[in-house]
């Protein structure tokens, strides 16, 4: 999957509104907004800009308000998560679903929980493997190092910063 860096995703914003917006129904902060979000990835970005648009216009409203953008952003991502989801071996599905129910989880106790769940589980490096892969597609973090190392859900990135 091609990444957009933020400001590629941000010039890619501002193309598209450019032949498809009314000048000034959105706001470039709000533009920068929905760049920082995506965090390069263009589909999410475009999908949210698409929604934001239809919410303020069933809205009756001219301008994007950021009220939009919340909405439009959590639905863009959550159907990128489901097709990400969807291409999971068995393995993958449980070691996320675990992680997903307990929010934050040691790894040497995920494994441990894994482990029981499969009359033939993974050995620990392929498990390793199985989770790195977990994490570059975003579906989980993970936080430390060596032994010390935990997954968690990543968050949204709602917040007020943009960037």
């Amino acid at each position: 999957m091609d990444l957009y860096l933020f400001f590629q995703a941000f010039s890619l914003l501002f193309l598209k509104i450019s032949y498809s917006v009314r000048e000034g129904s959105i706001s470039p902060q709000l533009i920068q907004t929905i760049a920082g979000w995506a965090n390069g990835d263009a589909r999410i970005a475009l999908r949210t800009l698409h929604d934001s648009i239809l919410n303020a216009e069933q809205g009756r409203r001219i301008e994007v308000r950021r009220e939009d953008l919340d909405d439009s952003y959590k639905i863009a991502r959550n159907s990128k998560r489901d097709y990400l989801t969807s291409k999971l071996n068995t393995h993958q599905k449980c070691l996320l679903e675990i992680v997903e129910r307990k929010g934050r989880i040691k790894s040497n106790d995920l494994f441990v929980e894994y482990s029981n769940l499969f009359s033939s589980p993974l050995g620990e490096r392929s498990y390793r493997n199985q989770m790195d892969i977990l994490v570059q597609l975003r579906l989980v973090r993970g936080v430390g190092e060596g032994r010390w190392k935990a997954y968690e859900m990543p968050s949204l990135g709602l917040g007020n910063n943009t960037s």
